[in-house]
């Protein structure tokens, strides 16, 4: 399933390739290749707090849950919260579908900024079909779902942002899934600039319905 789920992601990163590049691989000094150590940056105090985080396993996938963190080579990010509802400020999904509205948040625990955009996150649901993974509702796939490529609305993420060094972000992203399904996943991949691939990260969880 982990692995069915990745093609798909997969494909979901080729759909927006030239809005997923992250830092060069050559920037790091190891390539790239290592997971990063599991600390923070000092807080304001001094201190070096570091809560859990979740690292890759050696296969290169790391599952979590709502509430856990997340580390990819080029930031934190935790699903603090889901729900599902039938429309984001006046935004309606297509017949048979339904909204997922994630509550997410960024943190860059590196030494350089990093550009951010809205499609580093898809959405999976239960299915092995091509089409059984979406983008936020920002990102136009008018091939897959004929009125998507809105305008970030209310606290959805922008199209694309930086996130400074030691800097937290929180807002919402909001995909178009079909109504009727339970779980759904979270999911990202990562991308360098020499289209090579990283590890590959999982967060699970039911959405309450609104």
């Amino acid at each position: 399933m982990k692995r069915m789920i990745s093609l798909l992601l997969a494909l979901g990163l080729a759909l927006a390739l030239a809005a997923c590049d992250k830092v060069p691989s050559e920037a790091k000094p190891d390539g790239g290749s290592t997971p990063p150590p599991a600390t923070q940056p000092a807080g304001d105090d001094g201190s070096s707090s570091a809560p859990d985080v979740v690292l890759p396993d050696s296969d290169g996938f790391a599952d979590g849950f709502m509430g856990d963190t997340m580390r990819t080579c080029f930031f934190d990010f935790t699903v603090n919260s889901a729900y599902t509802c039938a429309e984001y400020e006046g935004y309606v999904p297509s017949e048979g579908n339904t909204l997922l509205v994630a509550d997410v948040t960024f943190y860059n625990y590196t030494t350089y900024s990093v550009p951010m955009y809205d499609t580093d996150l898809q959405a999976q649901w239960d299915g092995d079909a091509e089409e059984d993974f979406a983008l936020p509702v920002t990102y136009a796939r008018q091939e897959i779902y004929p009125n998507t490529g809105v305008e970030p609305m209310g606290d959805m993420f922008p199209v694309e942002f930086d996130l400074g060094i030691a800097q937290s972000k929180q807002g919402l992203l909001v995909y178009e899934v079909p109504a009727g399904k339970a779980d759904y996943s979270l999911s990202y991949q990562e991308l360098f600039d020499d289209d090579t691939t990283g590890d590959t990260f999982f967060v699970y969880f039911t959405p309450e319905a609104r």
